[in-house]
């Protein structure tokens, strides 16, 4: 999901893309977890009845030794189940 900003769009397809009952299953990074509001992104495709939220864990390691130079990187992991 780092490379793809916006966060409703893609997750609203991969629901709709996903037989009801099957899951969705992405991770984000946590430096863009707030800034992509994808708390609000869950809760309102919850609210929708798009998917019900399965597991949202973390922050949790996701690159432990970083990347070009930069520092540890986390990461949230989302599980919800396609309604």
């Amino acid at each position: 999901m780092t490379y793809l900003p916006e966060v409703e769009t893609v997750w609203r397809e991969f629901a709709r893309v996903a037989r009801p009952g099957g899951l969705v299953v992405a991770t984000q990074r946590e430096d863009l977890w707030d800034t992509r509001e994808c708390q609000a992104v869950i809760d309102r495709l919850q609210h929708e009845d798009v998917w019900t939220p399965l597991e949202i864990a973390g922050p949790s390691p996701y690159l432990p030794e970083g990347y070009g130079g930069s520092a540890e990187v986390t990461c949230y992991y989302l599980t919800a189940r396609v309604s």
